[in-house]
């Protein structure tokens, strides 16, 4: 669940953003939906727990997410939230399967390889797994990402313009995974996009 009350951002002490209240139950699949500069990747960090919003609320899973502070924040995020970026960000000195191994770390959770090659199974990795991501692809790239997100069994996966750069055929591809991924996981699914095509998938909206 997640709930986002009177929430504004700040700079320079003026306000420059100021967020609608939102209320997304658990296991829903919602699309954050605007143009460049309404505020998506900015709402997107408030909800992820990276970005302190100036002012307001924000609840995930009953916890009041600003009242945590340092490693109890870090971990709290690590354990409930996965987060997929645009870019897939993944540690270049680490193989696929590492690379979603230091989720479980970073989350101060307990080694668990066999979760992480059964996540990579499902995305079908399970060939790449020693793969270092050089020698990857894009496409295989984005899905390692994938896999890192979901690995904790996170309550909520949040995407960040997951399809910008890709043909429709791909799209359609990333998005079936992201929901498939959910589901599996008994996630809620939150998409940040300005796609149009990304509409048709998805009817809860939330709009800035």
């Amino acid at each position: 669940m997640i709930s986002i009350n009177s929430v504004k951002q700040f700079y320079n002490g003026a306000t420059q953003l100021h967020f609608n209240d939102w209320l997304v139950n658990s296991g829903e699949h919602w699309l954050m939906l605007g143009g460049s500069g309404t505020g998506k990747t900015t709402l997107l960090h408030i909800i992820s727990g990276l970005l302190k919003p100036t002012e307001g609320n924000v609840n995930i899973e009953g916890t009041d997410l600003y009242s945590l502070k340092g490693a109890d924040l870090d971990h709290f995020r690590g354990r409930n939230i996965g987060v997929i970026f645009q870019q897939p960000h993944l540690i270049k000195n680490l193989n696929v399967l590492n690379n979603v191994i230091a989720a479980q770390y970073f989350a101060g959770l307990k080694e668990d390889k066999k979760r992480a090659l059964e996540v990579l199974e499902s995305l079908g990795l399970s060939s790449k797994t020693k793969s270092l991501p050089a020698e990857l692809s894009q496409g295989q790239m984005q899905r390692v990402a994938i896999a890192r997100a979901v690995v904790n069994h996170p309550k909520i996966v949040i995407a960040d313009e997951p399809t910008s750069s890709l043909d429709d055929e791909n799209t359609d591809s990333v998005l079936k995974l992201l929901e498939e991924q959910a589901e599996r996981n008994k996630a809620t699914l939150v998409i940040a996009t300005h796609d149009e095509r990304v509409k048709k998938r998805l009817t809860r909206q939330y709009m800035l």
